[in-house]
């Protein structure tokens, strides 16, 4: 392979670096066109290059277009990640509900309000996050891109008053299956937090890139 080629794939692989499946996709049928055209006309490396480019663009126009194309995906992706760990983060609220019945304090019940709230803020964002991109609503609160980070933050807001019960009521739970039951509802709950904020954090650089300027 020429060092013209390698160079203009290795270009277009740096750019989609967000998703190594997608920049390896992308090398796999650019390289394969390259052959192809080289082979059907007769051409050689840099003249291949050269005919790659005038079809397809440069590296910046074909990074574009690949992830143009799997923004869809990622966008439904990243929604049901969202619903996902909302669903975690609320049963995992039930459950200390449930388990911690004691009422230590009237923060102990204003936290539980407030990541009742955090649940319910981050359903809201998250639909007009989806929404968003679907759709032309008419009254547009923020961009979808800022709506899903906001989910985002609201979930780590619910994991937060959460833990912040179960640490005010840490005597009546300090032993046995309760102490047990919340440390392993705070990992799941942390594991579902940083999952979704990964998918957000790459849904987003698919989009920068779908939308970067020629």
């Amino acid at each position: 392979m020429s060092q013209l080629i390698q160079e203009y794939l290795l270009s277009i692989e740096r750019k989609l670096d967000f998703d190594s499946s997608l920049a390896l996709r992308a090398r796999e049928d650019i390289e394969e066109y390259l052959h192809e055209l080289a082979a059907d006309r007769n051409l050689g490396p840099q003249d291949a290059v050269l005919h790659a480019i005038a079809g397809f663009g440069d590296s910046d126009s074909v990074a574009r277009q690949y992830a143009a194309s799997g923004l869809g995906r990622q966008i439904s992706q990243t929604w049901l990640s969202l619903l996902l760990a909302m669903t975690g983060a609320f049963v995992a609220m039930r459950l200390r509900a449930i388990t911690i019945e004691a009422e230590v304090s009237e923060l102990f019940s204003a936290l539980l309000w407030a990541d009742r709230f955090a649940l319910a803020t981050c359903l809201c964002f998250a639909a007009i996050g989806r929404l968003g991109y679907s759709f032309s609503l008419p009254l547009q609160v923020c961009s979808p891109r800022t709506a899903f980070r906001i989910s985002v933050l609201a979930i780590a807001c619910s994991v937060a008053f959460g833990l912040g019960r179960a640490a005010l009521a840490y005597e009546a739970i300090s032993t046995g299956w309760l102490a047990l039951c919340i440390v392993a509802t705070a990992a799941a709950e942390m594991i579902a937090l940083v999952v979704a904020g990964a998918r957000v954090r790459k849904m987003d650089r698919y989009f920068m890139q779908a939308s970067a300027a020629g």
